[in-house]
């Protein structure tokens, strides 16, 4: 874990009641390491590669002129095209509050972005807890708070903390909140929504909206940006229009793509009924047995799109066997489409001709053998329902509420990728955020 320690600690104030960014001259993975001072000569934050590893140097104020974009991108962004991004809180939450709105705060934070129209960013709250570390290599987005001061290790003008790669595709990131130096609450205090927003905005790929973080004159103005780099000290849970512009930007809707954060839902996400999901996708159940948002392929439409594979079911009445697209790991599972035997699980790809494809083969002898799939002449393939929505006759659109309905799971695999990341850390401040 890299960490910041003071060298040389000083405060700069933008007035007396609202303190800037604590002045940080190094930062340390190891107790040796020391960054030599003529690295702040120049600029307010330098970013540095030491140990293999990038740090952020943040120094005294420098000169600057006014940042003239909408948005600043940090050129990390997540892929969300296979659903939405999974999160899980520690359900310790804040000690300063023990009625669970600290937690809530949190989802609602979450809520904002994925509402933001003209994007299909979203997001999940996964099963906690989740650990107390900012950790890469865990597979974990995780949301926590340091009540000791040890977990994160920041100081008493940061209000919080995010962690993730330095570049490319963003596979892990954490956020942690300083509870060790700070009350929090709801609506009052050092606001839950209002610092767990702009640390959300780290999290999906942003950086602050400034030319130098240590000088507000090169930023937007707060009035224009929730990630500018500090907090005014008073609730403020609403997207700017450079933040709008950001989402839309990074995470934009395709074409015809009629989702929303209400629904209908796209592929990946939870539903209750068919009639949940855009037009062409249906709701079926995963392999944990949670309804979600699919699109469904054959062994002559089967462009599952990137990371999914097409999972055929068993034909019936002589037509063409349909399957399910699902998010496929290096070994795929019997009945799943492919090119190589190095791609299956079991070694063997072979046609079928009466799938009109060449598939991974597992043998069987029933359903048992499959994992959830169907036994087919000996093979195993998928075997997937979608959930019809009801009809009501004196009403007949269609009204599902359930998003955590569950059936028997599909023959499928979900990959869980865990990647170390290089850590880049941005931290909120009190009077600033980072």
């Amino acid at each position: 874990m890299v960490f910041a320690t003071p060298i040389g600690h000083t405060r700069n104030r933008v007035d007396e009641s609202r303190p800037h960014l604590d002045q940080y001259q190094g930062v340390a993975s190891l107790p040796s390491l020391f960054i030599p001072p003529q690295v702040c000569s120049a600029a307010s934050v330098h970013a540095l590669r030491l140990f293999g590893i990038v740090v952020v140097v943040l120094c005294a104020a420098a000169a600057g002129h006014a940042f003239d974009d909408e948005f600043k991108p940090s050129g990390v962004t997540w892929d969300v095209d296979g659903g939405p991004i999974v999160y899980v809180m520690d359900p310790a939450g804040s000690d300063d509050i023990d009625d669970g709105s600290d937690l809530q705060a949190v989802r609602d934070a979450f809520r904002v972005w994925a509402c933001a129209p003209r994007t299909k960013l979203r997001f999940e709250e996964g099963e906690g807890p989740g650990p107390r570390v900012m950790d890469l290599s865990d597979g974990k987005n995780t949301v926590f708070w340091d009540e000791t001061g040890t977990d994160c290790f920041m100081g008493p003008a940061t209000l919080g903390i995010a962690s993730l790669p330095t570049e490319g595709t963003n596979t892990a990131s954490d956020i942690c909140f300083n509870g060790f130096h700070h009350t929090w609450g709801v609506g009052r205090d050092v606001d839950i929504q209002s610092i767990a927003m702009h640390e959300i905005g780290h999290f999906i790929g942003l950086n602050h909206p400034c030319d130098n973080d240590d000088d507000q004159s090169s930023c937007l103005s707060v009035s224009d940006a929730i990630m500018f780099p500090q907090w005014s000290g008073s609730p403020d849970r609403e997207l700017r229009r450079s933040e709008l512009a950001a989402v839309a930007s990074l995470y934009p809707l395709g074409e015809g793509d009629t989702s929303g954060c209400d629904g209908p839902f796209r592929p990946g996400e939870r539903c209750g009924c068919n009639d949940e999901c855009v037009e062409g996708f249906v709701c079926a159940p995963d392999v944990e047995g949670t309804l979600r948002c699919s699109t469904t392929c054959s062994g002559s439409n089967r462009d599952c799109g990137d990371g999914s594979t097409c999972i055929l079911d068993v034909p019936q009445d002589g037509q063409e066997a349909i399957g399910l697209c699902v998010r496929a790991s290096n070994e795929l599972p019997g009945g799943a489409i492919c090119s190589s035997n190095t791609q299956c699980a079991s070694r063997l790809c072979a046609a079928v001709i009466d799938l009109g494809a060449s598939i991974c083969q597992v043998s069987c002898d029933n359903d048992d053998d499959c994992a959830g799939g169907t036994c087919s002449d000996g093979l195993c393939l998928g075997g997937f329902e979608s959930e019809e929505c009801p009809v009501d006759d004196e009403e007949p659109d269609c009204a599902c509420t359930s998003s955590n309905a569950t059936s028997s799971a599909p023959f499928g695999v979900v990959v869980s990728v865990a990647l170390m990341g290089l850590l880049r850390r941005r931290r909120m401040h009190r009077g600033g955020a980072s």
